[in-house]
């Protein structure tokens, strides 16, 4: 009785459509984990680049806002102050360390 089971199972197995399909089987798990890698590399990717494009979205929105600003004379008369140290006729100017 035995015997005739493991012969069985020897059958079973040895079969070529069994050899086969446990061939293809395996062949595809490989052939999609390689693809499912790649695929999450490229979602991962793909999010790092739309997280760079809002950035540079909002720092394109901040300089046109400056550079319509530039076109008003007193916020230019601010930055000469501010950045450059340029005072008017007749002020006197000072630094504070």
């Amino acid at each position: 009785m035995v015997k005739i089971k493991k012969n069985r199972w020897v059958k079973l197995l040895f079969n070529p459509g069994v050899i086969i399909t446990l061939f293809l089987f395996f062949y595809l798990i490989f052939l999609i984990r390689g693809d499912l890698v790649k695929y999450f590399e490229l979602i991962s990717e793909k999010k790092f680049i739309q997280k760079s494009i809002l950035a540079e979205e909002n720092l394109k929105q901040a300089y046109l806002a400056e550079l319509k600003q530039l076109d008003q004379s007193d916020y230019i008369e601010k930055l000469a102050r501010l950045k450059l140290g340029l005072v008017k006729k007749g002020e006197v100017g000072y630094k504070i360390y």
